[in-house]
């Protein structure tokens, strides 16, 4: 199979990079001085218990409209419209808990038109290096996370949808077979999303620099949704 990354894209409801959302087990109208970091949810990547969320979650935004399929809104927490995450299951991609998530301003206001789930995935998405990469694939380790310089898979992954064990927090990609992205092409469920093939993307782009590539003015925007 050929394979692809999911990349932000930027539209209308699909805000890009650092946005500053809050997610709470409730709406708090005050959100300046809300310490939230200490939520179970905030550590859920390093958490071995099945549950973190509360049966019902709020998404607290400061845009007038919220309108993608699939966010990354913290380490191992995505926020997954109702559509994007049925076609996930369809594709066996191993989900470990979700909760309906309400997604309000800072007026408690529904900014969403789609049904939204916040989402945590089972620890079995990540595969190691050795297992996808083959030959031709450039890695650089920096201090044990991995980053890719040359994406070359292997032919015999058979996984629709996966993430890299060990991955730098500065690229973190998702992959998605090519199976995966024509059933999202068929069924319009790309707001806010570009997939792009491991053979397109300049995978050290705007990596260089101290700044994240979504703050330099004249790199494009290479922001995996991770």
């Amino acid at each position: 199979m050929n394979y692809f990354v999911a990349l932000e894209k930027k539209e209308k409801g699909a805000p890009i990079g650092f946005t500053g959302a809050i997610l709470y087990d409730r709406f708090v109208e005050n959100t300046k001085d809300l310490d939230h970091g200490y939520k179970p949810w905030y550590q859920s990547r390093d958490l071995q218990t099945d549950k973190v969320f509360e049966c019902e979650m709020f998404l607290i935004v400061k845009e007038k409209l919220i309108d993608y399929e699939i966010r990354s809104i913290s380490s191992g927490i995505y926020v997954v419209s109702s559509n994007f995450l049925d076609l996930l299951r369809d594709f066996g991609c191993p989900i470990k808990e979700t909760s309906v998530l309400n997604i309000v301003n800072l007026q408690g206001t529904c900014v969403s038109e789609k049904t939204y789930f916040v989402v945590r995935f089972e620890s079995s998405i990540f595969k190691d290096s050795e297992l996808i990469f083959d030959s031709s694939a450039k890695l650089l380790n920096e201090d044990g996370k991995l980053l890719i310089e040359v994406c070359s898979l292997k032919d015999n992954i058979n996984s629709d949808v996966f993430k890299l064990h060990k991955a730098s927090s500065k690229q973190d990609p998702t992959f998605f077979s090519d199976r995966f992205v024509k059933e999202a092409q068929s069924k319009k469920l790309l707001c806010g999303v570009r997939f792009a093939s491991v053979d397109e993307v300049e995978w050290m782009q705007g990596l260089n620099s101290d700044l994240p590539a979504w703050a330099l003015e004249d790199v494009e925007p290479i922001l995996f949704i991770s």
